[in-house]
């Protein structure tokens, strides 16, 4: 399975193999699914934002709000194809 996620993330430089916990994942299907369910303080969505899987953008009334990225689409797609 680790060997998939490296393809998929192919242009995410890192030096060792990282592997999603089962927290992290259900962070990435929130934020796809309902992204205004999702606080800005959860460890979770700081480390999808260290790996590029999400960003997060400006509101115009000032807030902010986690967007995924192409790469933590491509991280959901793959897994779906495994189950």
């Amino acid at each position: 399975m680790r060997g998939r996620f490296c393809r998929i993330l192919p242009r995410i430089a890192l030096q060792e193999t990282t592997v999603l916990s089962p927290h992290e994942f259900t962070t990435l299907m929130v934020i796809r699914d309902a992204p205004d369910q999702i606080e800005a303080d959860r460890l979770e969505l700081r480390t999808l934002l260290d790996l590029r899987l999400v960003t997060l953008e400006q509101t115009a009334a000032g807030g902010q709000y986690a967007r995924i990225t192409p790469d933590g689409k491509a991280v959901l797609k793959a897994v779906a194809r495994l189950g």
